[in-house]
């Protein structure tokens, strides 16, 4: 047993014990999520936020995922006119 010396290892310790609190949504997350490095470290987390969100159907998804890149990746994705993330 390791001690557990940041916050940061204190919550990931207990969610692996005990599961993900349920005041988190991870669509909540997902939709406030935002482009900051690249589009595959974006795509990276999107989808591991959309993988555990439930009731979202692929329409909505690509137009949250679009929502969050940055502009100009948003305007040169959007006028290949996509019609879902795969």
């Amino acid at each position: 047993m390791s001690i557990v010396q940041t916050w940061s290892e204190l919550t990931r310790a207990l969610e692996s014990h005990f599961g993900p609190s349920p005041f988190d949504s991870p669509m909540v997350e997902l939709f406030k999520l935002h482009q900051i490095g690249t589009v595959s470290e974006y795509y990276l987390k999107f989808m591991a936020l959309a993988n555990i969100s439930k009731g979202l159907s692929d329409a909505p998804m690509l137009n949250c995922f679009l929502s969050g890149l940055n502009r100009d990746i948003k305007r040169d994705m959007m006028a290949q006119c996509p019609t879902n993330l795969l």
